[in-house]
């Protein structure tokens, strides 16, 4: 178990459902919390104690996996009226038409067989953002134990014929994607994650290079607005 996942245990465990929760509850910054959660930056030793506080864990568990310091309930819940602070972050500029500055994806959980589903995306770039789940769907057999995975509802027209209006994607976070492969792309924006599903098409210039279908169109994305791609790994007519 890495850092990142006992960390989201501990969280779990703690009382908070998503790792969004946890950093408004504790006036951490989402996009620093969750890109630790999600294993996409190194937990610092200083990090590591402050989660801990939060958690009632030892820093050495989270770090190191100490067995002794299995997670128990959070003695450290802050209060309901407790300020959530925020900080800036800057943004770059993709294109005239995508704007991306700051967020990062939240953790998702497979529960009794089922995923949650997100949504509604049409591809277009005004994409969707990743907040509570709309409902939940059988999880194919291939996802029945990726605890990280979860499903999107496509709206519109712009991925057909590939995907149509009313399918339900299959994504598998820890499927890495290739060139040529359907994926969920998740970008940071001014208030939450900003997401897409398009193809991928491969890297250009410091830039993720990506394509919809209907109309053809290339997008593109800054390298370093990119806060996860995820592959498609099933589409589900539901």
């Amino acid at each position: 178990m890495k850092p990142s996942d006992r960390l989201r245990q501990a969280r779990i465990q703690a009382g908070y459902s998503t790792a969004t929760d946890a950093a408004k509850a504790f006036g951490w910054p989402r996009d620093s919390y969750t890109s630790n959660e999600n294993g996409n930056r190194s937990i610092t030793q200083k990090k590591a104690e402050t989660y801990a506080s939060a958690f009632n864990v030892s820093p050495s568990w989270l770090l190191f996996g100490t067995e002794k310091d299995q997670p128990t309930q959070s003695k450290h819940k802050p209060q309901k009226n407790q300020e959530t602070t925020f900080r800036e972050a800057p943004h770059s500029q993709a294109d005239e038409n995508i704007r991306s500055n700051a967020s990062q994806p939240r953790p998702i959980s497979i529960i009794s067989g089922v995923l949650p589903v997100y949504g509604t995306t049409s591809g277009d770039t005004d994409g969707f953002i990743l907040e509570q789940p709309l409902d939940t769907i059988p999880a194919p057999s291939q996802l029945m134990h990726v605890p990280e995975a979860y499903a999107v509802y496509v709206s519109g027209d712009t991925m057909s014929p590939r995907m149509e209006e009313g399918e339900a994607v299959f994504v598998n976070p820890r499927k890495p994607a290739k060139v040529g492969d359907y994926v969920v792309i998740q970008i940071r924006d001014e208030e939450a994650v900003r997401c897409y599903v398009k193809r991928y098409e491969g890297r250009e210039a410091g830039y993720r290079l990506l394509a919809q279908l209907n109309p053809p169109e290339q997008i593109k994305f800054h390298e370093s607005d990119v806060v996860a791609m995820h592959r498609i790994v099933a589409v589900s007519y539901v």
